[in-house]
């Protein structure tokens, strides 16, 4: 982060209001396509691209491990209005075609639902970890019994 606000003040003059949006954009996409876009795949490139005005393009990579495929993910920041990065933020998600079907995206429209049931589960349990471990033996059980 600090190589792109160093080139941003030294090569492009940008304020620092510029800067600190490049880099939330540059944060926010690649916790978005790691956690919200659930298909298998890690991320292991990141690009930032920017112009002299200060619009962005972001172009992600991610790796199936078990299939050996990859996946890109391509923001535009005319695609994000209000800074939010959480609907339909992307302006392509590319890889193969036989592994879209296997996708949870919560940055879809269709997941409105699904991210508001997050969100309450995470207001209503206030400690996930002690609900988590308070049923963890439960499942360990039933996996044993017949």
């Amino acid at each position: 982060m600090k190589e792109i606000s160093t080139i941003c003040k030294d090569s492009f003059n940008f304020c620092d209001s510029i800067i600190s949006e490049l880099l939330y954009a540059s944060k926010m996409s690649a916790k978005i396509d790691n956690s919200a876009i659930q298909d298998e795949y890690h991320l292991y490139h990141h690009n930032l691209v920017f112009d002299e005005e200060g619009y962005w393009c972001i172009i992600q990579q991610g790796m199936n491990i078990d299939n050996h495929t990859s996946r890109r993910y391509h923001w535009l920041s005319t695609r994000i209005k209000d800074r939010c990065f959480v609907i339909e933020p992307h302006t392509g998600l590319i890889g193969d075609i036989y592994q879209s079907n296997r996708v949870l995206d919560m940055t879809s429209k269709n997941s409105l639902e699904n991210q508001k049931i997050c969100v309450d589960v995470l207001n209503d349990h206030k400690n996930i970890k002690d609900l988590y471990l308070s049923i963890k033996p439960l499942v360990s059980r039933s996996r044993y019994q017949t």
